[in-house]
């Protein structure tokens, strides 16, 4: 079985071009050999090239024992909150340089959030038949339950394709003042676990074979399952026990990891490393439970949250003999 890499981001040129084009934020700007993007709440970033290159894609691949990845668009820039237009040109530009990336790169599809939804289900499916692993879904179209039942005919697609879904932060509101770490600490954060007790509250109970993916261990929002459920939220009293919801682990050390694997257990656990967008970092389920357990997040849990693979026995919430 493969070791996959859920979680990682690459910027085609052609929608680097669509965003060049553009007056306001969010916008890109070539000099220098890179490109930056800026964007209107968040700080800009540097989209250098030779990190983009399906190539050089391939190559950091094998130097990190991967043997494939799902690339996505950046959500939190916004395109596709973009006005209907300009994102379906972005979404389409997207759409033609992902299907045309070497075999071992898999993508993620996109949709433009403010087309009519029935446009967004075709596109969806067309992208589907195209080879996208699933759609990638700003975790803004699940930031409360109304929000949810809004989007669960675009789900539903996905539910009846067999194609999974992974729920990224979206773009997040701020002053412009805040440290670079600010965003991804808080607003990224909260909008995953809103989306995670949205999904449970409305989604689950709709689509019962939906197989969905929460970036960044859907903001630990499973931690706080005895407070929701002390509260009335009933609703998600299955939540923990869901063998379709999956849990990426970008950006978290062994802490989050051993306290995630308490909740869910490590059979839910898939690997992401949100490339290039975070720096390398060491392998926190590796340094939770050792190399074994690691392997095993790096290749059953991405598997069947795909569709590939059987669940296997005896690796219930706890992690067994992990330690």
């Amino acid at each position: 079985m493969e070791a996959i890499d859920v979680h990682q981001h690459l910027w085609p040129e052609t929608v680097l071009g669509v965003l060049e084009r553009r007056s306001i934020e969010p916008r890109a700007i070539w000099g220098d050999g890179r490109w930056e993007v800026r964007l209107a709440d968040e700080p800009s970033f540097d989209v250098d090239p030779r990190d983009h290159d399906p190539d050089q894609r391939l190559a950091a691949l094998d130097g990190s024992n991967i043997d494939r990845a799902i690339v996505a668009l950046s959500a939190p820039v916004g395109i596709e909150d973009l006005r209907a237009d300009e994102a379906l040109e972005a979404v389409s530009a997207w759409t033609e340089a992902a299907a045309d990336l070497p075999p071992r790169l898999d993508w993620w599809a996109s949709v433009p959030s403010g087309a009519p939804l029935e446009d967004q289900t075709d596109l969806v499916r067309r992208a589907f038949a195209r080879g996208a692993s699933g759609l990638c879904l700003p975790a803004g179209r699940l930031a409360s339950p109304s929000a949810a039942r809004a989007a669960l005919p675009l789900l539903a697609a996905c539910a009846a394709a067999n194609a999974a879904v992974f729920v990224h932060p979206g773009p997040s509101v701020g002053t412009g003042a805040e440290p670079p770490w600010w965003p991804a600490a808080t607003a990224y954060v909260a909008q995953q676990h809103a989306a995670w007790h949205a999904f449970h509250a409305v989604v689950r109970g709709e689509l019962r074979e939906l197989r969905v993916i929460f970036a960044l261990l859907a903001g630990l929002a499973p931690l706080h399952f005895e407070r929701t459920v002390r509260r009335g939220g009933t609703e998600v009293e299955s939540a923990l026990a869901d063998p379709l919801c999956f849990y990426e682990t970008s950006s978290y050390g062994r802490r989050a990891i051993r306290a995630m694997v308490c909740a869910v257990g490590i059979c839910q656990l898939v690997h992401g490393s949100d490339y290039p967008a975070a720096a390398p970092a060491p392998d926190a389920v590796a340094e939770a439970f050792g190399p074994g357990r690691a392997d095993l997040v790096r290749r059953d849990g991405p598997g069947r949250a795909r569709g590939r693979a059987p669940r296997r026995p005896g690796l219930a919430r706890g992690g067994g003999s992990a330690g």
